[in-house]
């Protein structure tokens, strides 16, 4: 592959890594809107002086006049958590990639430095 053909595949690279970054965002939003809601629902049932974790909160939501509301926001709370989750690790093998391109693209113009230098100078 030529230099052209890496700088190609690094720029249509650089753009799904833009794409997927907005959808980690919007993710990331998702996720700390269903946390407030379910933290204000914690307090709105008082269970916030209860001392079970946070995680062990969640599903005493359920039994109270709330459990509507927060069945919707447990549901939103744990999608969007995956997502993002998964999302982080796409992201890293995305800049992975990315990476290794710039390496070889930086090679191969180094070689071609050193070989105009050599020829300029009249190297073996």
């Amino acid at each position: 592959m030529s230099i052209e053909d890496y700088s190609t595949e690094l720029i249509k690279t650089a753009k799904e890594l833009k794409e997927l970054a907005f959808e980690y965002k919007k993710a990331r939003a998702d996720y700390s809107q269903a946390l407030n809601g379910l933290i204000t629902l914690i307090h709105k049932a008082s269970l916030a002086g209860d001392k079970a974790s946070f995680d062990n909160k969640i599903p005493k939501l359920l039994e109270t006049q709330f459990k509507d509301e927060a069945a919707m926001l447990i549901k939103q709370f744990h999608g969007s958590q995956a997502l993002y989750k998964g999302l982080e690790e796409v992201l890293k093998a995305y800049q992975a990639h990315i990476s290794g391109i710039q390496s070889v693209i930086k090679y191969n113009l180094s070689g071609e430095i050193a070989e105009a230098t050599k020829h300029k100078y009249g190297g073996n």
